[in-house]
């Protein structure tokens, strides 16, 4: 057995599969560095909602590392440069991902928006808002569809 070539068994949603390829760049966090790794297989089986898949460092392994041992993974799915990202929250689905309310002089006006790229934390808008506007993130269920709502603090 080589114990220098350690690979990192991951458990993967089931959501995730389809858009998983070997090849693709991870991370792998042990302790408080990270280390380049690549994905280098996926099984075709689904158990318990979750997907296995095994992740090969690329250059250094963490020194002190053993067999069953727990760590952090991270598979990079797509990267994307220069795009506008707004904070995920309610608002989304409030409207069906297509509608923000755009915060300017006290009001919050509605605006059509097209979605990109979600991840828990954040939303890449297409079209619709321009870097530096801000948004209601928080639900706007209360508005009720209207055009503009006066903002009380």
């Amino acid at each position: 057995m080589d114990l220098t070539a350690f690979e990192v068994e991951v458990q993967i949603s089931e959501s995730y599969a389809d858009d998983l390829a070997i090849g693709m760049q991870a991370e792998i966090r042990a302790g408080s560095e990270t280390f380049e790794s690549t994905l280098v297989a996926v099984s075709p089986e689904i158990i318990s909602n979750q997907v296995t898949g095994r992740v090969r460092f690329n250059a250094k392994v963490p020194e002190g590392l053993r067999q069953n041992q727990r760590l952090t993974t991270r598979i990079l799915l797509e990267e994307k440069f220069d795009v506008t990202m707004v904070q995920r929250g309610q608002f989304f689905d409030s409207g069906n991902g297509r509608v923000a309310y755009v915060v300017e002089d006290g009001m919050a006006r509605r605006r059509s928006i097209t979605a990109g790229a979600t991840s828990l934390s954040s939303i890449e808008i297409l079209q619709g808002l321009a870097p530096g506007e801000r948004i209601v993130i928080s639900s706007t269920d209360l508005f009720n569809s209207a055009d503009a709502v006066l903002i009380n603090n």
